[in-house]
């Protein structure tokens, strides 16, 4: 912080803790601001898990039926895929769930081989 005055003036302790003490409270109003922009965005992160986890559920799903994955590969596959087009996960869940049965589907999400 930097305080300035009109005229060059003797600054006495009680100028100097005043100003440390507001110096203070303004480094805490930051902090709280800041603190408060995270958890936004972690709460606007969750709201929107919430709001398509159903159809990411159910695009795991698909990928462990179609292919023989796990739970988990099946959504690292489709992690990886989102990450790789630069989407969003939910995004990529219903494109797959739109194209499930069209033959750009039936290769192997991780070989890219034909599915047997």
């Amino acid at each position: 912080m930097n305080v300035y005055r009109d005229e060059p003036v003797e600054w006495d302790k009680s100028d100097v803790n005043a100003l440390t003490a507001y110096s203070g409270l303004i480094a805490e109003v930051l902090a709280t601001a800041l603190a408060a922009q995270e958890q936004s965005i972690v709460a606007d992160q969750l709201q929107y898990a919430l709001d398509y986890r159903v159809v990411i559920e159910r695009a795991v799903g698909y990928l462990m039926g179609a292919h023989g994955l796990d739970a988990v590969t099946a959504f690292n596959v489709l992690r990886k895929r989102a990450r790789d087009s630069r989407r969003r996960i939910a995004d990529v869940a219903a494109e797959i769930l739109e194209q499930a049965p069209a033959a750009g589907w039936a290769e192997h999400p991780q070989t890219g081989k034909p599915h047997a």
